[in-house]
């Protein structure tokens, strides 16, 4: 067989040379600091962990760590996704007081809302619907962009109808 020549314990270890762990090693230095600091990006190191594992070999030691690393971190992902989705959800509704203090115009700021709204992730498209005195009609006050052809449209409320069972849950 080949023999390898090892000039101190550290140049191989889960068979991969100091070389080629130093990016590895790199990593953990710098998500050391960053947790320290409050500034980890739990979800950047589970895409980079999880590319690395996929290219080790399944019984791979190092694969097991990565997979470890993993299961240690997907909470804290599942989190920081959530602290995201949040701050977004706020910077919406910061946004759209300022937009209410700089215009009472009650048009531009229900288009505004539901522009604004349009911005939160997950969120495909928005309308606002106003519920007409009698409670048996809505009218659509707002759209997003092409939707908005039908804007002063109404449509039944009435109880037997999923609008009107929404108004009566205060889906609306």
């Amino acid at each position: 067989g080949a023999v390898q020549k090892v000039t101190s314990q550290s140049d191989i270890a889960f068979g991969f040379t100091a070389d080629q762990l130093k990016p590895f090693m790199d990593a953990g230095g710098k998500l050391r600091k960053d947790l320290q600091d409050g500034k980890a990006d739990y979800i950047a190191l589970r895409n980079e962990v999880a590319q690395t594992a996929q290219q080790l070999p399944a019984d791979s030691p190092a694969r097991k760590v990565a997979e470890g690393v993993l299961d240690q971190t997907e909470k804290l992902a599942k989190a920081q996704e959530e602290l995201q989705r949040a701050l977004s959800q706020q910077a919406v509704v910061a946004r759209l007081g300022e937009r209410a203090l700089q215009d009472g115009d009650p048009e531009a700021l229900m288009r505004a809302a539901t522009t604004l709204v349009s911005e939160v992730d997950g969120v495909h498209s928005a309308c606002i619907w106003e519920l007409g005195r009698d409670g048996r009609r809505l009218t659509l006050r707002a759209g997003l962009g092409d939707e908005v052809i039908g804007a002063g449209r109404r449509v039944s409320a009435a109880r037997d109808s999923h609008a009107g069972a929404g108004s009566r849950r205060g889906g609306l």
